[in-house]
């Protein structure tokens, strides 16, 4: 009788310690679950930064040209006051513009590809 008294608290406390552990892992999995959910809202604001980013440099690259332009109208214009070796002159530093254009369009499309998508 006694023995069983005993066996039984025992049986008792252990029911107990584990339906408290098992609280404590459901707590554990709803903080993970809010974590990932986090995690998730950042990815997605970093992808709209990203996207943003992009568009300012788009304008930005948009703005430079129509300047572009009209230089080379101005120079058009005041051709005959230029001497040849200042028109090779503009014309080079345009296509250097170009060419870094063009060069960091491909590294910012190889970055893109090296690293994984956010999920």
């Amino acid at each position: 009788g006694e023995e069983d008294k005993i066996e039984e608290k025992e049986d008792e406390k252990e029911g107990e310690e584990e339906k408290k552990e098992g609280e404590e892992d459901k707590i554990e999995e709803k903080e993970d679950e809010k974590e990932g959910e986090e995690e998730k809202k950042e990815g997605e604001e970093d992808k709209i930064e990203g996207e943003e980013e992009k568009k300012e440099e788009e304008e930005k690259v948009k703005v430079e040209e129509e300047t572009e332009e009209k230089g080379t109208k101005a120079n058009e214009d005041d051709k005959g006051e230029r001497d040849t070796e200042d028109k090779e002159e503009v014309e080079q530093e345009a296509k250097d513009k170009e060419n870094t254009k063009v060069e960091a369009k491909a590294s910012e499309e190889s970055e893109k590809k090296e690293s994984p998508p956010k999920e």
